[in-house]
């Protein structure tokens, strides 16, 4: 729970940038950028930090190799095509990013990373 909740929090820090976005590559890079944000977070949550000779280390590589399964390119994709206003991107992306975070939360939690 409380790398989810870190992971929501860099969510959120990230969303006022995004909220002036209004291309799919913006879009595409907070999805990365979140991906990324819960991996770290995630395995720092359950080994401790994050280095190159540490577990969290270890965690990270393993949930890396994890997110080439997840399609993160679809993610982007299908929350572009949810969120084309950009007006109102920054209300429409935080819940599609937090959806996509949750559901790593919940890859790595069935692959025992």
């Amino acid at each position: 729970m409380k790398a989810a909740s870190i992971s929501l929090g860099l969510l959120l820090a990230f969303t006022p940038w995004y909220a002036r976005a209004d291309s799919s590559a913006e879009v595409k890079y907070a999805v990365f950028s979140a991906a990324f944000s819960a991996s770290i977070s995630y395995c720092h949550a359950k080994h401790g930090i994050v280095a190159k000779s540490s577990r969290g280390g270890a965690c990270f590589l393993r949930a890396k190799n994890a997110l080439k399964e997840f399609d993160l390119n679809g993610a982007a994709t299908r929350i572009s095509q949810s969120c084309v206003d950009s007006s109102k991107l920054e209300t429409c992306i935080t819940p599609e990013l937090s959806g996509v975070v949750n559901s790593l939360l919940q890859l790595f939690d069935s692959k025992k990373l």
